[in-house]
């Protein structure tokens, strides 16, 4: 007990103590406070890291910069000192992964485990985008970290503690103080200060390499100080440069935009919030300073635009987001129109509903008027059956087309360069060519009928029109003349006149020497038919050249889509869409339904077989069914998707289509045009008719909708409906007269319907065949329903109407033993004619 009792003993139980003490403090709060420290200066550097990421992320995501997106997660990888980084995006109340280093595949790979990893995160918004960056850093690294640094201390305390038993107080004394300078060191360095001194140990022994441990730790701490900043430095230098670059690249839009009358605009319907740049508001003439409501913006639109408006906006039936279309609007302040060209890209609900759309809107007033220009200057067509002429300001042949070759006998080197005037010969009327030099002199348009001569003699007559060209500056740059041969209708009218006198010498005569009552009634009759004739005789004409001038204008209207989009197609795209444009064919004749089915078929063809893009499959299909392309047709379909626009190929197709079956209806109308005049001279001369002919309905409808084409396409809706091989015995000119008289009427008739529609169909009815036309324009009043087939009665008194239209119809339908009644109600008028059928006769 008294060995128990020594001082020894107390000092080295005292002793014992302390070492037990230090040895607990060293071995758990030390490494604790090392944990720390690890784990505070590691989420302030992933906190850096984000937030600088962030910064970078939201400027890219700002500017649809993808590219900056990129060399922003780049910059970061260069500090590898982490697990991953990751960028997300909340959509619908979701977080979806962005991108990500090093590339993560697995979403749940990126849960947030607490227990396992240290996160932090930096979140970003934009006016289209929201989300947040994430960073995470193991914490068995740190644990490891620790571990590995104080494993060398663990084994010193160990070895002194055993020691310290033996060699009492000096040796405890002398280990314990650089224990608690180390332990100082560390508290520094959780504190970040980094730079605090820490004179490095030559020792070789445990303490000595704590100490040098703690040094290779305040360096590596140093060191990734530096690295941090300079990523800092590094993204925002990166990020003052692309401001910069952005912000030229806006001011040089907005120059641009100002140009180019073009403007963006954006709408939110949920806020009803409207936004648009100042060039908006110059467009459409209203002030900026105020806010407009949608609905009052949408007034501006053409009331005749308006369902189309709406249909433009609509969601339910078309599931596309992307939509461009021309629109006429009415400027606010001085109620001037201006066309506009409208492209939008549009958000709708589940339901169809428009959320907000944004887009671009531009003036193309400028563009529509040279287009308009482009139509009528396309009835200088090469194949047009007028002969064409045009010339320079010094009136010197500079083209003509092949019409004006075949009318004048001479060839296009023997006129060019020479005056029109070589045309003109003894015969033609002085008092003419001064009255042509004098209004051309005075730039004045020219309208006369003149008789020339041709290279081997032939005298031909000539409706003569000259239209000055002139440029920018009034200034007149060349004449266009378009000649009109009218030899055989002079020839007519000679012959008319010829006749008159001889049957008014006829008259005198038989009145004089008082022949038989009964041949002087007879030839009175035909005279007061022949004056009949010569009212109609322009009207008959009217129909086929008029029919011929609407195709002219229509083949303008697809060779002008032709030539702007066909230059976009490779070459062997270019020589695939000839090829199928001679294989497939265009028609007006199928109905609505059908399309409709044909569409619904190649819609699933284009979703199930080919997984097509989805926004763009119900344009595609449309334009597939146009061109007659159905699903059968799977190969050639997959072929086309594979194209670089299938778009822009279906649209040349298209048009090239509609060009082959515009040149046939012009060329048959005014061969149409010639049998009327053959007719006019056959009723002359012999007072015959031609022979009746086995007419297929189909067919010679198709023609006159071929002719109307143009006209058509604007703005009706048309639906037809024939029944197959439906024949009559008929006169071909005379039915394409009855049917041009109708359509035209029909097209007049809805001339103030906002949503017109025509309907065609034809079926057979016990030993009638039935033809049907309708029209939804207004109801023809009772009081005058029984009286629009009589000759000169018009209700386009205003217009131009002259009362020969339904006379020539009811004349034609009388020629064919057929029966025509008319039903006109407040919702459509139907025409119907009953044709005998063919074993009728």
């Amino acid at each position: 007990m008294k060995f128990l009792n020594t001082i020894s003993v107390k000092i080295w139980g005292s002793f014992t103590l302390v070492l037990f003490v230090i040895f607990l403090f060293i071995t758990i709060y030390y490494p604790n406070q090392q944990h720390k420290a690890f784990t505070d200066f590691k989420k302030n550097e992933l906190k850096e890291i984000a937030n600088t990421i962030a910064l970078g992320v939201e400027l890219s995501l700002k500017n649809d910069d993808f590219e900056g997106l990129k060399k922003t997660v780049e910059l970061a990888s260069n500090k590898k000192d982490f697990e991953y980084v990751a960028v997300f995006l909340y959509e619908n109340n979701k977080k979806q992964l962005l991108t990500s280093y090093p590339e993560i595949n697995n979403d749940k790979t990126l849960s947030e485990n607490n227990d396992k990893f240290i996160f932090e995160k930096a979140t970003f918004n934009t006016d289209n985008f929201n989300g947040e960056v994430l960073i995470s850093f193991s914490k068995k690294k740190i644990n490891d970290t620790v571990n590995a640094l104080n494993k060398p201390l663990y084994i010193t305390i160990f070895a002194l503690l055993v020691l310290s038993v033996i060699l009492f107080y000096l040796i405890a004394n002398q280990i314990t103080k650089p224990i608690k300078k180390l332990i100082k060191i560390t508290k520094e360095l959780q504190s970040e200060n980094y730079q605090t001194n820490i004179p490095k140990s030559y020792s070789n022994d445990e303490i000595g390499n704590l100490n040098n441990a703690i040094i290779d730790l305040q360096t590596s701490l140093n060191e990734s100080r530096r690295n941090n900043k300079n990523l800092t430095e590094g993204l925002e230098e990166e990020i003052q440069k692309r401001t910069v670059e952005l912000e030229r690249t806006n001011l040089s839009l907005v120059d641009a935009q100002s140009n180019a009358r073009i403007s963006n605009f954006h709408y939110s319907s949920q806020d009803e919030k409207w936004e648009a740049s100042s060039v908006f508001y110059d467009i459409v003439g209203l002030d900026k300073r105020e806010n407009y409501p949608i609905s009052s913006l949408l007034t501006l639109f053409m009331p005749e635009d308006r369902n189309e408006l709406a249909l433009f906006l609509d969601g339910k039936d078309n599931k596309s987001r992307e939509r461009a279309r021309d629109f006429k609007l009415v400027r606010q302040d001085s109620k001037n129109t201006v066309w506009i060209d409208l492209r939008c890209l549009l958000d709708f609900n589940e339901k169809g509903e428009l959320l907000n759309f944004q887009g671009t809107i531009q003036d193309i007033s400028y563009r529509k008027k040279i287009e308009e220009e482009l139509q009528e200057l396309s009835l200088v067509a090469k194949n047009t059956s007028n002969a064409v002429i045009i010339t320079d300001a010094n009136r010197r042949i500079k083209w003509v087309n092949n019409s004006a070759i075949k009318m004048t006998g001479y060839s296009l080197e023997e006129m060019i360069g020479k005056s029109p005037k070589m045309f003109q010969f003894e015969k033609t009327n002085p008092t003419t060519i001064a009255k042509i030099k004098q209004l051309l002199d005075n730039n004045q348009e020219v309208k006369v009928e003149v008789l020339n001569r041709g290279k081997t003699g032939n005298e031909y007559w000539l409706e003569l029109n000259i239209v000055p060209l002139k440029n920018s500056n009034n200034e007149v740059y060349g004449y266009i003349a378009v000649e009109t041969d009218i030899t055989e209708l002079k020839n007519s009218e000679d012959a008319i006149r010829r006749m008159n006198e001889t049957l008014e010498n006829r008259v005198l005569e038989n009145t004089k020497k008082n022949l038989d009552l009964s041949r002087m009634i007879v030839e009175q009759e035909k005279l007061a038919t022949i004056g009949e004739i010569s009212a109609g005789i322009a009207h008959d004409l009217n129909t086929p050249l008029g029919s011929a001038k609407v195709g002219a204008e229509s083949l303008a209207y697809v060779l002008n889509e032709i030539s702007q989009l066909f230059p976009l197609l490779g070459s062997e795209e270019q020589f695939l869409v000839y090829e199928l444009s001679k294989e497939f064919k265009s028609s007006l004749l199928i109905s609505g339904v059908q399309k409709r089915k044909e569409k619904e078929f190649v819609v699933n063809f284009l979703e199930q077989e080919l997984n097509y893009e989805p926004e763009n499959i119900p344009l595609l299909a449309q334009k597939l069914i146009d061109c007659r392309i159905l699903h059968e047709q799977k190969d050639l379909i997959a072929k086309i998707t594979k194209l670089s626009d299938p778009i822009i190929f279906l649209t040349v197709l298209v048009n090239l289509q509609h060009k082959d079956s515009l040149l046939e209806s012009i060329i048959t109308s005014t061969e149409r045009a010639a049998e009327v005049v053959k007719d006019i001279r056959s009723f002359i001369n012999k007072g015959s008719t031609p022979d009746r002919i086995e007419v297929d309905l189909q067919k010679n409808i198709q023609v006159v909708l071929n002719v109307f084409n143009y006209e058509l396409r604007k703005n009706i809706s048309l639906e037809t409906s024939f029944e197959d091989n439906l024949k009559i015995q008929g006169f071909d000119v005379k039915l394409f007269q009855l049917w041009s008289n109708l359509l035209k009427n029909s097209i007049e008739a809805m001339d103030s319907t906002i949503d017109k529609k025509i309907t065609i169909s034809t079926k057979s009815i016990e030993n009638f065949s039935r033809v049907e036309i309708s029209n939804n324009g207004p109801q023809i009043p009772e009081e005058i329903i029984h009286n629009i087939f009589k000759k000169f009665f018009s209700t386009k008194r205003d217009k131009s109407g002259t009362g020969l239209g339904l006379s020539i119809v009811k004349n034609v339908v009388g020629e064919h033993n057929a029966k025509i009644q008319v039903i006109s109600t407040e919702e459509k008028t139907t025409f119907i004619i009953d044709f005998p059928r063919i074993n009728a006769f």
